[in-house]
């Protein structure tokens, strides 16, 4: 009879064993397949860094960064023409004589510009088209305003170019004006040059 009794309970046994043997395989398959997805998920995360990260390098490769400084040298490559405030009067002028560098490492193209003085805000005829990497050039800002105006605060112009993948930017370049009140005659206290910013064409 006991006999009998284990040769029954030996199939019982052996269906338990099968049952706890499929669950751990199950168990494993679920704990890899949770895994994989992982690893699949951290290796897309990583080539999409990956791909930003050389874009944003091809990006910097390419990008322009035009610097103006002021300059003594008498010699100009350019001349541009600024009216300071609405339907200013050209009956007094002041020269202000900078350096233009594209320090960047691509090339700027399409050089437009904004005049900006106070709440005047106007396109110029921009005498610049392009600069290329490392090319620099002269130019003499003529700013003619009315003679019982005096020049105060801070004017800019704003570049706006393309590099050669037609991303566009946008620059500003920043002008502090003063009045010496000794000498009676405008002074620039300083030329500053903001980094560029990435805009939607």
């Amino acid at each position: 009879m006991c006999l009998m009794g284990a040769m029954n309970n030996s199939p019982l046994i052996t269906d338990w064993i099968m049952v706890v043997i499929t669950a751990i395989y199950v168990i494993a398959t679920v704990l890899i397949l949770l895994a994989n997805r992982k690893a699949v998920k951290a290796a897309k995360e990583q080539l999409e860094e990956s791909k930003r990260e050389f874009e944003e390098t091809r990006r910097l490769g390419l990008m322009p960064y035009i610097c103006f400084s002021e300059s003594s040298n008498s010699l100009t490559d350019y001349f541009c023409h600024l009216d300071v405030g609405d339907d200013a009067k050209r009956e007094s002028s002041y020269h202000v004589r900078v350096d233009i560098k594209n320090i960047g490492l691509g090339t700027a193209k399409d050089i437009t510009c904004l005049y900006c003085n106070f709440d005047n805000v106007c396109d110029i005829p921009f005498p610049i088209i392009a600069l290329q990497n490392r090319e620099h050039c002269s130019m003499r800002l003529i700013f003619h305003y009315p003679s019982d105006t005096f020049m105060y605060n801070t004017a800019y112009l704003v570049l706006r170019y393309k590099d050669l993948l037609d991303r566009a930017y946008e620059q500003k370049i920043g002008f502090e004006f003063d009045y010496d009140s000794v000498k009676e005659e405008h002074i620039t206290r300083s030329v500053f040059t903001l980094p560029p910013k990435m805009v939607n064409n």
